[in-house]
Order: structure tokens, then sequence, then C-alpha cells
């Protein structure tokens, strides 16, 4: 999968052996972030705090609209 091929020739001015061991290396695919899916949860009750709901399986991050500088029944679960 990484061989001289899929590297540019403008790239790569030095051999081809260098040009795969430095530039044409695919990074591994634990390292790269995760992007999770956001949706929006309607009727949340406003005297309970966002953070309860990380507790479901499948929710990493809560947080609360606000309006007015005041909390409203939205949350957004990541």
């Amino acid at each position: 999968m990484n061989d001289a091929s899929t590297c540019e020739e403008s790239l790569c001015p030095a051999s081809k052996t260098s040009c795969v061991a430095e530039k044409c290396t695919l990074p591994q695919v634990d390292a790269m972030p995760r992007k999770f899916s956001s949706f929006l949860v309607t009727r949340y009750p406003v005297g309970v705090e966002p953070d309860l709901s990380k507790e479901l399986p499948g929710v990493y991050n809560a947080r609360r609209f606000r309006q007015n500088g005041k909390p409203i029944n939205n949350i957004v679960v990541t």
C-alpha cells in the first residue's frame, strides 16, 4: 500500500526509498481523532444538570443551551 507510485514527484526529490520512508507513510488509524455525532435532546428538565446524561450509554459530552442567560430545556449530547 505504501509504494513509491503513491508519492508525488514534487514532494520527493530524493530517492524513492526515502520518499516511501518519510513522505508516504500513512498515519495510524488509532492515532487519528474520532468525531462523534451530536444530537439535540429536547424536553430535558431545566433543574437537572446535563452532566447526569453522561451516565447513559454512548453519551460522552453534554452541554445546555441558554437563552437570555437562563438555561432552557434543550441539551446537545455527543
